[in-house]
């Protein structure tokens, strides 16, 4: 067995679920280099928002197939669907779809509390499987917002993340019906 927190260690991660009590319901078939899963994990962390993740997958050599990924933390709903290559440099490409996101919440990152209520979806691409690491291509188009208070009608965004700095391609916002 592997402490979570170790995990999160490795992938440069920190998130109340890394550090909580996690239930986990899980279905792994097939062989080591051939596998299907599919989980559910529950947690709580100090913040005493219940966290949890649903996922289907499958495993084929180096790659690793999401077919559904969802993440929930009242209110926010996170829903990815894509694929990882654990290749050298590893990849991942994919969607993810948001409805009511809170990101502070959903991230346990209190920086984030000045954006909130964000619904559209996520279109990336690119190498590196962390924050820390990820270089490619993001698309994200918005449906609707609140920053520093503020509504925010529809939105897109083009760009390249470079280990977590990024370089806005195009931006196009509507706020108050202006853009």
């Amino acid at each position: 067995s592997v402490p979570l927190e170790k995990v999160g260690e490795w992938l440069a991660v920190e998130h109340p679920l890394l550090f909580a009590r996690l239930d986990c319901d899980a279905v792994v078939t097939g062989r080591a280099d051939s596998l299907h899963v599919t989980a559910d994990l529950t947690g709580r962390g100090n913040d005493d928002i219940e966290r949890r993740i649903e996922l289907t997958g499958a495993r084929l050599g180096s790659r690793l197939k999401l077919d559904r990924f969802r993440y929930v933390a009242e209110p926010s709903r996170l829903e990815l669907s894509g694929e990882v290559d654990f290749s050298s440099p590893p990849s991942i490409e994919g969607v993810a779809v948001f409805r009511d996101l809170e990101p502070a919440v959903l991230l346990a990152d209190p920086d984030l509390v000045v954006v909130g209520d964000l619904n559209g979806a996520v279109r990336f691409a690119g190498v590196g499987l962390t924050r820390a690491t990820f270089r490619g291509n993001v698309d994200v188009h918005i449906d609707g917002a609140t920053a520093f208070g503020l509504p925010f009608g529809a939105g897109t965004l083009s760009g390249t993340l470079d280990r977590g700095m990024l370089d806005v391609d195009r931006a196009r916002f509507t706020v108050g019906g202006s853009e």
